[in-house]
């Protein structure tokens, strides 16, 4: 029997923000859900498709379980295994993956992309053409903020180099409202959430250098964790001030914007068999878009593939100004409220997939 070819574009994502003006987003909730969402995309132009090789410090990983480059951008997306999910569906015989293939093996043995979303929040389609199999998954989701953040065109220094951004500064009393801040330990170790005008999905911002050889699984236990550690310190009175924004806090973040496209050149051409019949993967490609700014954001992808806390100094349980500036290596992810795992994470280490400044 001749081998059974397989084709996949995988993750095609979109994030984008938006609510347009002020004036806009007051107006919002009066709008039917199609015209709301051209009034804030009006306030986002996604970028151009760049292939991804044009980039040297940023990546792309399969899982959650793949290892990061901490010194590079990742982006993950669970569509990837939505469209290889619905492949071993048309096939519906065991995989068998030789050992050599190993990121094959790594997205079959992966679950991580289960119940992250809802059944009726993705679409799968499935085309099967003599010996090619061709499957596309997508779905799309809309995170508006009930109101845009300040912005800051020249604010923050992400490393070295000067990046647009956005956020809120000392007396911003209406801004406060959409951030809850999870964790604090200090400037340098803290997860905050951003409230979207849809609560059934979580946009968490974790402050973080990493630990050499983690994964995004790895950092979402970590932060799992500490959250914990948050909800038992926010009922220690003398402790509360690190949970709540106050007059002198500040929270700025960096603006970010890319549109990607990747093959998986590790995964194109692995064979492996099933039912006692060879497979081939003759393609697995992803396109990841993301734009985050003041205004919110908005999703949308397809593809066709514990620690209880330490006692702290006394020093740090007095109130200070908290600085929450994302200046350094971050972690965000998207996740909906009752899921076990995110269905996107993006690490930030770099500048590359920041917007500069306007006059760069």
């Amino acid at each position: 029997m001749h081998k059974l070819s397989i084709g996949l574009c995988l993750a095609m994502l979109f994030l984008v923000s938006s609510c347009g003006e002020k004036k806009q987003a007051e107006k919002e909730k009066e709008l039917p859900e199609a015209e709301e969402k051209i009034v804030m995309r009006k306030a986002t132009k996604m970028p151009m498709v760049k292939k991804l090789d044009g980039l040297k410090r940023t990546g792309f990983v399969p899982t959650l379980e793949h290892k990061l480059d901490l010194k590079k951008n990742t982006v993950y997306c669970a569509s990837l295994l939505f469209a290889w999910d619905g492949i071993r569906k048309v096939i519906e015989n065991p995989i068998n993956i030789p050992a050599s293939y190993k990121d094959l093996s790594m997205l079959n043995a992966s679950t991580s992309y289960k119940q992250v979303l809802k059944p009726d929040e993705y679409k799968i389609e499935t085309i099967v053409r003599g010996d090619t199999i061709r499957v596309k998954a997508e779905f799309s989701k809309l995170l508006p903020f009930e109101q845009p953040f300040n912005d800051y065109q020249d604010y923050l220094t992400f490393n070295t180099e000067k990046v647009q951004s956005f956020g809120l500064g000392p007396h911003d009393y209406d801004l406060m409202r959409m951030v809850d801040i999870l964790y604090y330990k200090s400037d340098d170790d803290f997860i905050v959430e951003l409230k979207t005008t849809n609560r059934n999905h979580s946009l968490i911002l974790y402050k973080s250098h990493g630990t050499p050889g983690t994964t995004f699984a790895n950092l979402h236990k970590e932060i799992t964790k500490k959250i914990a550690i948050g909800t038992k310190e926010k009922a220690n009175q003398s402790l509360a001030w690190k949970f709540s924004i106050n007059a002198e806090d500040e929270l700025i973040i960096p603006k970010i914007s890319f549109n990607l496209e990747h093959n998986y050149k590790q995964i194109e051409h692995a064979k492996f068999t099933a039912g006692g019949f060879p497979f081939v993967v003759i393609k697995a490609c992803q396109r990841n878009a993301f734009v985050l700014n003041e205004y919110g954001a908005e999703i949308e992808t397809e593809a066709t593939m514990e620690t209880a806390a330490a006692e702290a100094p006394e020093e740090e349980n007095k109130p200070k100004p908290k600085k929450m500036w994302f200046d350094s290596s971050f972690l965000l992810v998207l996740q909906k409220q009752e899921a076990a795992n995110p269905y996107f994470a993006l690490w930030i280490a770099n500048t590359e997939l920041l917007e500069k400044e306007k006059n760069n």
